[in-house]
């Protein structure tokens, strides 16, 4: 029920990206896209798999595709490619350890998700 200046407010928990709109009798507010993205969580090489760059994707997004990047300058590059398995996680093997620098993972949007980024990762060598 709005408030005594007429104002309303609500809280919602989407799932997946959604458009929401207020209707009310002679009326409807134009529809709001609210985006919901994954969480992408990279992590630094560990000392048992110094060749190896592994995450998690929350939702769990089995076969969704991961782009790794590395930092060259101000832009990204993209330096391989990850499948996300049923569990929700993604890993790129490396030939050698990997080298120094900043890493990020990132997903392109879909089923229903907002494209998603991970917090850049620092690889010391």
């Amino acid at each position: 029920a709005p408030d005594a200046a007429g104002a309303l407010s609500f809280e919602v928990k989407p799932v997946r990206s959604t458009r929401y709109r207020l209707e009310a009798v002679g009326g409807a507010s134009p529809a709001l896209l609210v985006q919901v993205a994954p969480r992408l969580m990279l992590s630094r090489p560990s000392p048992a798999e110094p060749a190896v760059l592994a995450g998690t994707v929350r939702p769990r997004l089995p076969g969704g595709v991961v782009a790794i990047d590395r930092r060259k300058g101000t832009a990204w590059v993209t330096v391989g490619e990850a499948t996300v398995d049923a569990a929700g996680a993604f890993r790129l093997d490396f030939d050698a350890l990997v080298p120094a620098g900043a890493y990020r993972a990132r997903m392109s949007a879909t089923d229903g998700f907002a494209a998603a980024t991970s917090l850049v990762v620092q690889v010391s060598g």
